[in-house]
This record gives C-alpha cells, structure tokens and sequence, in this order.
C-alpha cells in the first residue's frame, strides 16, 4: 500500500538522511539517495519504505509504500501514526530556527545550515534501550556486537529478495544462555545479567 505524510513546517528530509547514514540504526535501515527502508516491530512482516523527491527543507509530503503480512486498516493508521512520531513530522522548529537567526548570530549560522532539520527517533524504546545499553561499549566494538546481535537473534524479513533486519527481543535475551550472548560480543557482566531488570521494564513499556 502507497499513502503520503506531510510534515509540519519545513522537514530537511537530506539532513535526515545524512543522519542516519552515520546511526548506529543503520544495521536495521536500508539508506537510498532519496529515503530509507526498514522492518517495524508494530506488526507481522511489516517494512515501510520512506522517499521523497526534494530532500531540501520543504512542506514537500513523503511517499511511503508499505508491505505487511496482513495489511489491514488498522495497521495502515498504526503505521501512520508510529511514523509521524518517529520521524517527528509534527514537530515545526520554524519558529525556533527564526528566533535565532535574530537574536543570535553564531547559532543562527547553523541554525540556517541545517534549517529543517528534525532528529528522528529509533523504532522503538525497546530498541533505544539495547541500542543505549550496547553502545557503551564505545567504538568499533560496539557496532560490531549490534551487528552480530541482528544477524544472531533478529527477525528477518524478505521483501523483494531483500533482508530487512528487526533487533532480538527481550524475550530472546531471557531465554538464551549466557555463551549464545557471549559469542555476538557482549561483555560478560551483560550477558550474565541479561541486561537485568531494566530489560524486563523496556519489554513491558514497549
């Protein structure tokens, strides 16, 4: 299914983009020169995949093509209102932006750089949370360990004969011994606590 979304004010969708080209995300999202791909965890065998034309900040809508193993109504307004969070499209900086091009002369050169720009958030606060938890192992590490996790304990789907990757869920780091966790990079004081009580908390808020 194909439906459009308009942002709020100005949306720099090339400033997004260039974002998430340096993401840890980015083992989970598929970056083209016009928008991304990804897996959602909202529902079974969902992948969105987000364009648009004018990658400068405009009112321009963004194109949003969507599969799903059942795509049903409800599921099209879920996604639509998970991708309006995500990519904050309800969020109008303009007025900010404005202000400090008036009134602060240093910030205001940024804030004319990268007018439009809008940080968007993970996929889910599950999935924040690992990210959060794994990137303390700071550098190349870090990422590697995230890889390793996706390809270990992900969900994959196949869209068009290609792999779109979900993170392991909570639910399959409780369940595996410590060596499987172990074996992807984790350091052992995580993988014996399976990331502890604060893993079970981000499965029931998710």
């Amino acid at each position: 299914m194909e439906f459009t979304l308009t942002p709020r004010g100005p949306y720099g969708f090339g400033l997004v983009l260039a974002y998430l080209r340096s993401s840890p995300s980015r083992v989970v999202e598929h970056i083209t020169a016009r928008g991304f791909c990804r897996a959602l965890a909202i529902g079974p065998g969902v992948v969105v995949k987000v364009e648009r034309e004018n990658l400068s900040a405009s009112t321009d809508p963004l194109h949003i093509t969507l599969w799903a193993k059942y795509l049903t109504p409800s599921l099209v307004n879920q996604v639509r209102q998970h991708l309006r969070r995500m990519l904050t499209l309800d969020v109008d900086g303009i007025l900010f932006e404005d202000h400090m091009l008036r009134h602060d002369p240093q910030l205001g050169r940024y804030s004319a750089h990268y007018r439009g720009f809008r940080p968007i958030l993970l996929g889910s606060p599950w999935e924040a949370f690992l990210w959060a938890v794994l990137e303390q192992d700071i550098g190349a590490k870090g990422a590697e360990t995230i890889k390793s996790l996706v390809r270990v304990g992900g969900e994959h789907l196949i869209v068009h004969d290609q792999i779109y990757n979900l993170p392991p869920t909570p639910t399959w780091f409780l369940q595996k011994q410590t060596a499987t966790l172990l074996s992807t990079g984790m350091t052992h004081t995580k993988a014996m606590a399976r990331m502890g009580n604060t893993l079970i908390m981000a499965s029931n808020s998710g």
